[in-house]
């Protein structure tokens, strides 16, 4: 798939600003939806009060950078999670779930590439955990 593809409009992400869709999974449909209107309200009552310089540490830039890094960080955690138990999972056909296994196990690994290279740029002794 072509990136451009799945990006969002410039400022459409703000509109996904909240809980992590792999947290949300555990909830059902409705309370997913809820709680992506309460991360939305957190997300846009702490842009009109939050005083920026208070907040992050060094440029903007870096803040967010160092930001996606962790969210990134944590998607490439779930992926190998997913590939590792993808062969527990009854009542899928086995070809299926070869096939899926193999899909996040790629993407934890071209991911956890980038991850890396972030890390190394933007945290201390290169790991965005410790």
């Amino acid at each position: 798939m072509r990136p451009e593809r799945w990006l969002p409009h410039e400022k459409a992400w703000e509109k996904t600003e909240g809980f992590r869709e792999t947290c949300l999974l555990l909830f059902s449909p409705k309370e997913g939806r809820a709680l992506r209107r309460i991360a939305r309200m957190l997300f846009f009552g702490a842009l009109e009060t939050s005083r920026w310089d208070a907040v992050r540490q060094g440029s903007w830039t870096e803040a967010k950078l160092r930001a996606a890094t962790r969210d990134l960080g944590h998607l490439v955690r779930f992926l190998r999670d997913t590939a590792d138990s993808a062969e527990e999972e009854i009542g899928l056909d086995p070809r299926r779930m070869t096939r899926l296994e193999e899909i996040a196990t790629q993407a934890a690994t071209e991911l956890g590439v980038i991850v890396a290279e972030l890390e190394e740029e933007f945290f201390e002794g290169g790991n965005a955990w410790s």
